[in-house]
């Protein structure tokens, strides 16, 4: 008798070791493979087609054969050219623009919507609409808001704001303008959702104690909200600048490009090479570009990332 307690008690004291998981380890590659291997066939092999089509001569007779092997002779008679470093610079100032738009709005609607109010329901639903709206509606609507005979030209002139109807899509730099902020204006819902999460975050004792102060309302946004929400800002920030680098609908849309290349971006000038000339390698290696670009903006983001999960 005496002798089973004290096993008992021995092995309450020495409980049994769980097993070693290692075992239980190497499965855990198998249930990442399956989307590893979608993603390949997908994503990756796609992309390394695309990079060797950069560094080939790709005539539509040689398309499913191959092309012949020129070596970096796109890329330099690509950044060789005039039309692409002009077309550079508009993408860079679709880019601004959307952030320009997109940042500042999103947050001055998540501010307005910081407190919930009787139309708090409908005005966050009305921003989750227009945020779910597929982008080549929003760009058809803005269209036909935009014609010489569109909606905002006659609101304009029936108000008598103006007299003759602006040329929104046709006129000068107003393509690339319009199409800009209609991307930003499209942009802007999805920072609002954002930033008023970041918003909830924001430390209700240092905003008491600063009103408490006398600070007033902006003091507070400076000193106390900003500091909170700036990480978030600098995320919104990067990806805006990447969504904007590879956008295509609003452009192609809204404009086709035009008129000429005033409203072209990096991406609608890809889509022309290789599916309206058959200049399949300088297609190629304008995607190429596009995506080291989206590459650039991409790694500060995941970096970003990264440090806060750390915290």
């Amino acid at each position: 008798m005496s002798q089973t307690l004290t096993d008992r008690a021995t092995r309450r004291l020495n409980p049994k070791r769980p097993r070693s998981r290692a075992g239980l380890r190497m499965p855990r590659v198998y249930y990442v493979l399956p989307a590893t291997v979608v993603i390949f066939f997908l994503v990756g092999y796609p992309m390394f087609e695309l990079f060797v089509m950069s560094f080939t001569s790709v005539t539509p007779a040689t398309l499913i054969a191959g092309g012949e092997w020129v070596g970096v002779d796109n890329y330099v008679a690509l950044f060789g050219s005039r039309s692409f470093v002009d077309i550079a610079i508009r993408t860079a100032v679709f880019g601004l623009v959307v952030l320009l738009i997109g940042l500042p709005g999103g947050l001055a609607a998540a501010l307005a919507l910081e407190k919930r109010t009787k139309l708090f329901d409908f005005t966050y639903a009305l921003i989750v609409l227009m945020w779910a709206l597929p982008p080549i509606v929003n760009a058809v609507a803005w269209r036909f808001i935009l014609f010489n005979d569109g909606a905002l030209n006659e609101i304009l002139m029936g108000t008598g704001v103006l007299r003759e109807p602006i040329l929104w899509l046709v006129d000068g730099y107003l393509p690339l303008l319009s199409v800009s902020f209609v991307a930003g204006w499209v942009a802007l819902p999805f920072a609002a959702v954002v930033f008023r999460a970041a918003l909830l975050d924001v430390p209700k004792d240092q905003l008491e104690a600063a009103e408490v102060d006398g600070a007033g309302a902006i003091p507070r946004f400076w000193n106390v909200t900003f500091p909170s929400i700036s990480p978030t800002v600098y995320i919104l920030s990067i990806l805006f600048l990447s969504w904007a680098v590879r956008s295509f609908d609003f452009a192609f849309v809204m404009t086709g490009g035009g008129p000429g290349e005033a409203s072209t971006t990096l991406p609608v000038l890809g889509y022309i090479r290789a599916f309206q000339i058959a200049d399949y390698s300088g297609g190629a290696t304008i995607a190429v570009v596009t995506i080291i670009a989206v590459l650039l903006f991409a790694l500060p983001y995941t970096r970003s990332l990264g440090r806060q999960s750390d915290r």
